[in-house]
C-alpha cells in the first residue's frame, strides 16, 4: 500500500477556496444591506425635514398674504385684531425655540379661522404666528402731512410638525397704512 504525503495532496482545495470566496461575498452582501438601510433612513429624514420646511414657509407666506389682503386697520394692530394668530411684539420670545418657553402652538393652527377651510389649509400640524412690532423707526409719517401713512413691521412665524420633526420659519413683513 502506498502512503500519501499530506503536504503534496491537493484533494479538496477547490472546496476550501470556494467556501472562503463564499464567506467574503456574504460579508460584502451584509455590509451592502446595512449601508442601504441606513441610507434609506437618512433620505426619509431629509424628506420629512424638507416637507416641514416647505409647510412652515407656506404658513408664514400665508400670513403675509392675509396681512396684505386685510384693509381694516384695526385688524392689522395686535391690540384690536380679530385674528387669533396676531400678537404684540412683547410675546416674541415666547414663540422662538431658543426661549425655552412652551407655547401651545396647537391653538394657533391656521385652521382656527372659518376662511381657512376654503383656502385649503386644513392641516392641523401647520401653525402661524404674526408679531406686531409697530411702526418702523425712521418711517413715521410727518405730522404736517395729514394724508401720509406709517409703515408697520411684522415678524411672521410659520411652524410645521410632522413625525416628531419640527421646523419654524421666521420672515419679516412691512405694510404701509
Amino acid at each position: 500500500m502506498q502512503r500519501l504525503n499530506p503536504i503534496n495532496n491537493d484533494n479538496g482545495f477547490v472546496l476550501v477556496a470556494s467556501l472562503l470566496v463564499l464567506m467574503i461575498l456574504i460579508v460584502v452582501g451584509i455590509a451592502a444591506t446595512n449601508t442601504t438601510t441606513i441610507e434609506l433612513h437618512i433620505s426619509g429624514n431629509e424628506k420629512m425635514a424638507r416637507d416641514n420646511f416647505y409647510k412652515a414657509e407656506s404658513s408664514a407666506q400665508e400670513g403675509a398674504q392675509r396681512l396684505q389682503n386685510e384693509n381694516d386697520k384695526d385688524n392689522l394692530r395686535a391690540k384690536r385684531t380679530i385674528f387669533k394668530w396676531l400678537f404684540s411684539s412683547s410675546k416674541e420670545n415666547d414663540f422662538l425655540p431658543s426661549s425655552g418657553n412652551s407655547v401651545d402652538w396647537g391653538t394657533l393652527s391656521i385652521v382656527s379661522d372659518p376662511a381657512d377651510l376654503l383656502s385649503g389649509l386644513n392641516d392641523p400640524f401647520i401653525s402661524l404666528v404674526a408679531l406686531d412690532l409697530g411702526v418702523v423707526k425712521g418711517k413715521r409719517a410727518s405730522s404736517l402731512k395729514m394724508t401720509s401713512s406709517s409703515v408697520y413691521e411684522y415678524h411672521l412665524l410659520g411652524r410645521a410638525v410632522q413625525n416628531s420633526g419640527q421646523k419654524i420659519i421666521e420672515i419679516g413683513y412691512k405694510k404701509r397704512f
